[in-house]
């Protein structure tokens, strides 16, 4: 059976070469410590979910050099585009993706395909979603309100909680995810969501790998 998630439409690698020029005419110097990443050579290596990248004017894939997937690609040039001049100063609390400005499209989908998605599949497997987690480079946090809380390096920059209890007899398992609140400040809401359920998809797939959030 062919496997169509690496069909790239025209569409995606114009938008992928426009940004790979884009790429090519900063200077990266400036942006790494911003960004937590450092030079090599004419790339930046980043850290996208634990797994190391580089990003250059002439591609974005793994350090091993492998492709990266689309959502990787995407994520990786918006991060490093959108890099602000300078680390904001912010109170930078725990929020909800619905409370970020500009979410609200998307609000449905991140529930959709992230939450719902770990409440009905992690729901009596706490061990399987640590493993995994941990496997992720999550950092498990002592909540006694939870389960299982985590915290995931989405980016350098970017970090989600995630807060788990799972089902006993009189209620359903419930998940929340919870972003710094300065992640707006380094991705567009649409690219944040795009991390919420490749974190939902990687925590789910056989051995932590990325499949397309609602496969």
């Amino acid at each position: 059976m062919s496997d169509t998630r690496h069909r790239k439409s025209p569409v995606f690698e114009e938008t992928y070469r426009r940004y790979l020029g884009e790429i090519a005419a900063l200077d990266l110097a400036k942006r790494a410590p911003i960004l937590g990443g450092r030079l090599d050579g004419d790339g930046l290596i980043l850290s996208l979910y634990n797994q190391a990248y580089r990003i250059s004017g002439g591609a974005i894939q793994t350090i091993e050099g492998s492709a990266a997937s689309d959502a990787a690609r995407i994520i990786l040039a918006q991060y490093v585009l959108q890099c602000p001049n300078r680390v904001p100063a912010v109170d930078d609390s725990w929020q909800p993706y619905r409370s970020f400005k500009d979410a609200a499209p998307l609000v449905s989908y991140v529930q959709t395909n992230a939450i719902n998605r770990i409440e009905v599949q992690c729901a009596g497997k706490t061990g399987l979603l640590v493993e995994r987690a941990q496997a992720m480079g999550a950092r498990l946090q002592a909540n006694p309100s939870f389960d299982v809380s985590c915290i995931f390096d989405a980016l350098y920059r970017i970090k989600i909680m995630l807060n788990f209890n799972d089902a006993d007899e009189m209620i359903p398992s419930a998940c929340n995810l919870l972003f710094n609140s300065s992640a707006c400040y380094f991705l567009d809401m649409e690219c944040v969501a795009v991390l919420a359920t490749m974190l939902a998809a990687m925590l789910l797939a056989d051995g932590g790998r990325h499949v397309p959030p609602g496969d």
